[in-house]
């Protein structure tokens, strides 16, 4: 602890990431213990979610305007199906929203995956992009991909508000 901060630092040896955080703390000897306190994994899931570091794997708008026709690749849109009505989707992207996820990558049968989304359902080398609003969804889904054994897994960080100020711009 430093001047009332702690420095957190996360290694997520499974996405191959490290963060480290600087965390303010108004009242640091509440938090001090004369023995360690050990939290379950996913006490932390959020937060993780949320840090980025160095090796995460993003793409540009222009990487993603070149993946509408690409057949190898699958863009997953994480949104809620009620927010693409409002605003639309990226061409060649399908819709699996974040809450349903895991469940769907790893409990749908792949035929019913090809009927529900007119595309293959991913084997663990299959290139995903996820995608959402302005990215914060989309870099958990990249951690949920990741940990299900996903091993190219990227995140478009300006999302929808990215691609439509480029759409807009043309």
């Amino acid at each position: 602890m430093f001047n009332r901060s702690l420095v957190l630092s996360i290694f997520n040896i499974g996405a191959r990431t490290y963060s480290s955080k600087l965390i303010r703390l108004n009242h640091p000897k509440r938090i001090l213990r004369k023995r360690p306190i050990f939290a379950e994994r996913s006490d932390f899931k959020i937060q993780l979610a949320n840090m980025s570091s160095g090796d995460t794997k993003f793409v540009t708008y222009n990487e993603v305007q070149n993946l509408k026709d690409n057949k190898t690749v699958l863009l997953i849109d994480v949104r809620e199906p009620q927010e693409l009505k409002e605003t639309g989707i990226i061409p060649g992207s399908i819709n699996i929203p974040l809450s349903i996820l895991e469940q769907t990558l790893t409990g749908t049968p792949s035929d019913e995956f090809h009927a529900q989304f007119h595309r293959d359902k991913p084997d663990l080398d299959t290139p995903l992009v996820f995608s959402c609003k302005a990215g914060i969804r989309s870099s958990k889904a990249q951690n949920i991909a990741a940990k299900l054994g996903y091993s190219n897994v990227r995140n478009y960080k300006g999302g929808w508000l990215d691609w439509e100020e480029h759409v807009k711009k043309n």
